[in-house]
């Protein structure tokens, strides 16, 4: 039981990055810096990169809700946008600001909204979705450059418990509800909108861009600029990724911290380059924050090869993949979710501020469960452990 405790445990920690912490001041260059150092120069001076696709993923976890730019025909700049936005309330206070991510990524956008390079950036068809019945949590918003090029960003992770469900079900779902929507929205904005279309995201907004890019007809494929994935996980299904990079080769561009966790996770190209961190010594939750990537004037700052700890992870995940059937994954995911409702946790603050009442609740569906379930949990625990620790004797026999 300690032992199903501690996996939780680990799970629920992924989340330590979106955990509510003062505005990043580094003395090494980040994101924030970038605004500063090229947000006088126009796209036209400066072609679009890495650091503007970064940004514009960021900002696609904002809560647009209130400029009602979700309905049709509305558009707004972004300069116009942060007026009305930081107008509002005082952003950085307000109760969702839930996430360390979200306090960096409002800075940025109050800062970039006031440059000549930003500014003037059209912000349309957003969608904030939740829905706890098809257990499907989707976001995504499209920027546009100018007339001819359009940014689709989707979101990642929110603070949502059903969201963090949605990202466990992609390890035994060939398709989760959120990847159709992306499908979908990419489609949508490809036949509203003429011109070039370049897709990206970060965490599952990255998993979300690939995805969606994959399953576009040829007509939208082709009028793919780019496609980025920051740090998003990978696939179940591993011809899905050999055939997008077939299809699309150098447009996709993933990007992965050196210690990266969500970006080893299932099925994934070894075409990737790793980012240098601000914090060498930081966590490998810490580093999925895009705000801690080390970066130059126009791109970030890369690293020869992830760190061993990321080649643990990724061993690990192949293991466990050809170990277990998908009854038996979910199975295990539906105990940890199961006891999370009926504690009446829907948030991922929830979870923080009431771990003893997640831990009570976990022990009550797990005492409930019949003898065949409770095995499973141990086996599954145990396999875990023990296939992360076989990994890690081999990584340290190669160094």
């Amino acid at each position: 039981m300690k032992k199903i405790f501690a996996v939780v445990f680990l799970i629920l920690m992924t989340v330590s990055v979106f955990a509510s912490d003062p505005i990043i001041k580094d003395v090494e260059p980040s994101l924030l810096d970038y605004i500063v150092w090229r947000g006088d120069l126009t796209f036209d001076q400066i072609p679009f990169n890495e650091l503007d696709s970064a940004i514009l993923a960021m900002f696609a976890y904002i809560d647009f809700g209130d400029l009602e730019i979700s309905q049709p025909q509305k558009s707004i700049t972004l300069r116009e946008a942060s007026n009305r936005f930081f107008a509002a309330e005082s952003r950085y206070d307000a109760t969702d600001n839930f996430l360390l991510i979200m306090q960096h990524c409002l800075y940025m956008f109050e800062q970039a909204a006031k440059t000549n390079r930003f500014g003037s950036i059209e912000l349309h068809d957003y969608i904030n979705s939740v829905d706890t019945k098809t257990q499907t949590q989707f976001g995504a918003i499209t920027f546009s450059l100018d007339k001819n090029n359009h940014y689709v960003a989707f979101r990642g992770t929110d603070n949502t418990i059903v969201g963090w469900k949605e990202d466990l079900n992609l390890a035994v779902q060939q398709e989760v509800p959120a990847q159709k929507r992306a499908t979908s929205y990419l489609s949508d904005i490809a036949s509203k909108y003429s011109g070039k279309l370049i897709v990206g995201g970060h965490s599952k907004g990255g998993n979300l861009a690939l995805y969606s890019v994959f399953k576009a007809e040829k007509s939208i494929k082709d009028r793919i600029e780019s496609v980025w994935n920051f740090d998003g996980p990978g696939f179940l299904n591993n011809n899905l990724i050999i055939s997008t990079l077939d299809s699309l080769g150098s447009k996709v561009h993933t990007f992965v911290p050196e210690t990266s966790v969500v970006g080893m996770l299932l099925n994934r190209t070894d075409d990737y380059v790793p980012i240098a961190n601000l914090d060498k010594n930081s966590s490998f939750f810490d580093q999925h924050n895009l705000f801690t990537w080390k970066i130059e004037p126009c791109k970030f700052v890369s690293v020869k090869e992830v760190s061993s700890t990321s080649n643990i992870i990724y061993e690990t995940t192949q293991t466990l993949l050809q170990d277990f059937t998908v009854d038996q994954t979910t199975q295990f995911i539906n105990i940890i979710f199961e006891a999370a409702d009926k504690a009446g946790l829907h948030t991922v603050n929830d979870l923080t501020n009431q771990p003893l009442k997640f831990a009570s609740s976990l022990a009550s569906c797990y005492k409930s469960a019949d003898k065949e379930t409770q095995q499973l949990c141990k086996f599954i625990v145990s396999s875990m452990i023990s296939s992360a620790s076989t990994t890690n004797k081999i990584q340290k026999k190669k160094r």
